[in-house]
This record gives structure tokens, sequence and C-alpha cells, in this order.
């Protein structure tokens, strides 16, 4: 059986007992996020399917209620997109509440996807906001840049398929990009860190962007693995993502574990 408390070694399921036992002692808790091999983003894969595995209708049930609330959010004129990215903040916390749930219990309720409202929810709905104004500024960026570069191509009278136009694309595009890819990293990580180790708000966000920088080849390839288990979930009228999309949620648990517990 896997253990989740030792992210190293290969996992044996048993089909007795698909949970390890937890005898109540937890791993030491670094403080600090510590560089493993790239390869490690399969572990993180295979950590994540293990925990799906013990209860996966709980699992799928969750999920739908996450999506179904956010695209409620998404019919609420103005503010439902705003509304939509603070949610997932604190929803997220509560999937990682679930899954420590799994690992030290062996089980987790409905419920406890909403244990952000009621654990650290100050701290979660403050990097809630913070993650909304990055991602508010980072979308005035674009337009500005976008805007101001498609304003310079008219005033000189270019086409948008000329050269000029094709190279502003060409900065621009990268630009925005690497400003999502940071935003996400800084935040990616935390609602784990706030809710499970009560960390403060600036202090989880650096921990998570270091968990990243230290970490980036890994983070890389798990997106590339993601990204095509997504291109395939898609295929069978996104049925895939019954599966899929919870399994991508509890993977940044497994990642937290990874990173921030020594082996025992």
């Amino acid at each position: 059986m896997q253990d989740f408390r030792h992210q190293y070694t290969p996992p044996v399921i048993s089909e007795d007992n698909m949970i390890a036992e937890y005898d109540g002692n937890d791993d030491e808790y670094l403080g600090q996020p510590q560089a493993v091999p790239a390869g490690h983003a399969l572990q993180w894969l295979s950590d994540a399917w293990l925990l799906f595995k013990q209860q996966p209708g709980m699992w799928i049930l969750a999920y739908l209620v996450f999506f179904g609330l956010s695209m409620l959010l998404s019919f609420i004129p103005l503010i439902g997109g705003l509304l939509q990215i603070f949610l997932v903040m604190v929803l997220q916390a509560g999937f990682m509440y679930a899954c420590e749930q799994v690992r030290t219990e062996g089980r987790f309720e409905l419920g406890d996807i909403f244990a952000g409202f009621k654990n650290n929810f100050g701290n979660l709905a403050f990097a809630g906001i913070l993650y909304l104004v990055g991602t508010i500024v980072i979308v005035m960026v674009a337009m500005l840049l976008f805007g101001g570069g498609a304003a310079l191509t008219e005033r000189a009278s270019l086409e948008a398929n000329s050269p000029v136009f094709v190279i502003l694309q060409l900065i621009f595009v990268p630009i925005i990009l690497t400003l999502f890819v940071l935003l996400m990293a800084t935040f990616y990580l935390a609602p784990a860190l706030i809710i499970l180790q009560d960390e403060p708000v600036f202090n989880a966000l650096k921990l998570s962007r270091k968990g990243f920088t230290r970490n980036i080849w890994g983070a890389l390839l798990a997106t590339l693995i993601m990204a095509a288990l997504s291109i395939a979930a898609a295929i069978p009228l996104f049925l895939g993502f019954l599966i899929l999309g919870p399994i991508m949620m509890i993977m940044c648990y497994a990642v937290y574990r990874d990173l921030f517990f020594a082996e025992a």
C-alpha cells in the first residue's frame, strides 16, 4: 500500500486496505520547499491518483459541486467572474483539507471541501483578494500592451500580418504568459500552506513561489503531462474531466507533501 508519508517509495497497493494506517505521528514540516528531481512530476500524478482511488465517487461529487458553484457565479452580472476567482482560493483550500483527511483518517466528507470557509477563512479570503487583484493587473497590462501595439500599427498604416505587427505579438505574448505563470506559481501551494500549516498569507505566497522556482523543470513536466491528459479527457464529450478534474486539484496536495515534508 502507498504510504503518503513516504513520497519516495514506489506505491504498492493492497486490495484490502488502500490507505496507509496513520499512527498519529506526522512527518516533519520543513518550513521551506525542497528541490526534488523533475521526475517527481510522475510521482505527484501517481500520489494524486492513489488518493482519488480511496473515494472516487466522493471526489467526483466534490468536483461537481465545485464546478457547479463556479458556473452559478458566472451567471451573476458584472461581479460573477470576479467572485469565481475569489472562490477558487477558498475551495482549493477545502480540497487540501479533504486530502489531509484521507491521508490521516482514511476518508473525507463532502462538507470538508468547505473547510476553507471555517478554518483560516480570513487569510484565505485575503489571499483570494490578492489573487483577484493580480489577475486584474495582468489583464490590464495585456490590454495596454496589445491596445498600444494595435494603435502603433494603425498609425503606421501597417497590416495585421506585417512584420512589425508580428514582432510586437512575439514580444507581448511571452510577457503576458510569463506574468500569468508567475501568478499561478505564487498562489498554487498557498491554500494548502494556509489551511494546513497556518502560514501567514505573504509567507505562504513566498513559499509557493520558491517551490516553483526550485522545481521549475518538474513543474514544466507536470504541466505538459496534464495538458496531454486534458486533451485525452476532452475527447469523450469532456467526460474525462470527471476524473481528471479532481485529480488535478488533488495533485496540488501531492506536490505540497513532496516539497514541504522530509522523508521519514
